[in-house]
């Protein structure tokens, strides 16, 4: 079975009281900062055949008019100053794909986008990931005559080079980096999730392969964890 959807939005978002009035001798604005004006369009399909393989391909596209940036006035300083500013716009066009299947008492699930951004009157913006994908496989079954429902199995995610933006602590917030460039990374997890009666287990083993890399500037990914929990259900 296959399902055509799509969609349109049209929305304004209002500046924040910190990007209209905060004053400071390392804040700057070009001038007042204007509210954004958000167009967005998604087309789409859906197909399914049951439990067994459930597919979905999107395009998605975003303009933002006066879009507001928050960037950096001084790389060479450790609280570098920033300026806030309304840019003419920034277009977001992007595909994204999901697949669920299933085969014998395995799943499979995985999700991929890609992701162009453009700003006026700049040029191509790399603050996401162009390429970024996650997916996983389980096994999930009820054993020993159902006494025990089990899900065990791994997941990963990957995300291509980025700009990204870096967190300033002074007036906490993301702003545009455009002195570290962040390299492309992949975790894998393991994971369980066992029900025994009333009770679920559950066991994690993030980042497996113990890798090193940063979720944004000088931000790491955690490295490798080891996470337990016990629970009950008391009413349903």
């Amino acid at each position: 079975m296959a399902t055509l959807f799509a969609g349109v939005s049209l929305s304004r978002r209002i500046p924040t009281y910190q990007e209209s009035f905060w004053a400071d001798s390392t804040v700057e604005r070009a001038n007042p900062i204007r509210a954004e004006k958000h167009r967005q369009i998604e087309a789409g399909v859906r197909i399914h055949t049951g439990e067994l393989i459930r597919l979905q391909a999107a395009y998605f596209h975003r303009t933002v008019d006066d879009a507001i940036r928050i960037s950096s006035l001084n790389q060479n300083f450790v609280f570098p100053g920033v300026i806030y500013q309304n840019i003419d716009a920034m277009e977001t066009n992007g595909v994204e794909i999901r697949l669920a299947a299933r085969v014998w008492h395995l799943d499979f699930e995985g999700q991929a986008t890609y992701l162009s951004q453009k700003s006026k009157p700049e040029s191509d913006l790399d603050l996401l990931p162009a390429l970024s994908a996650s997916g996983g496989v389980f096994f999930r079954n009820k054993l020993f005559d159902s006494h025990l429902e089990l899900k065990v199995g791994f997941r990963g995610k990957y995300g291509s080079s980025q700009r990204g933006e870096e967190f300033n602590p002074e007036i906490l917030s993301y702003v545009t980096d455009a002195n570290q460039e962040i390299g492309q990374c992949g975790t894998l997890d393991f994971f369980l999730i066992a029900r025994v009666g009333d009770a679920y287990v559950h066991l994690m083993w993030e980042n497996l392969t113990n890798v090193r890399c940063f979720s944004s500037s000088y931000y790491p990914v955690l490295d490798r964890a080891l996470r337990f929990g016990l629970s009950w259900e008391f009413s349903d």
